[in-house]
């Protein structure tokens, strides 16, 4: 395969990994994946929580 294509299969890649660790976090679960042919369990260390945002006098409707 020519360096280009491969260049835009990694950061798919990339993309990919990130929205799968984004939505684990979101939903409390864990990643699985295989690595040398054994397969991996790992739960992100973050926590998501949903935060009020306060309304600005922009915001607030007359």
């Amino acid at each position: 395969m020519s360096d280009a294509l491969n260049k835009i299969i990694l950061e798919a890649h990339k993309r990919s990994f990130q929205r799968a660790f984004e939505t684990a976090v979101r939903t409390g679960t864990s990643l699985i994946f295989t690595q040398d042919d054994k397969i991996v369990e790992v739960k992100p260390p973050y926590r998501y929580e949903l935060v009020r945002i306060k309304k600005t006098k922009k915001n607030k409707k007359k």
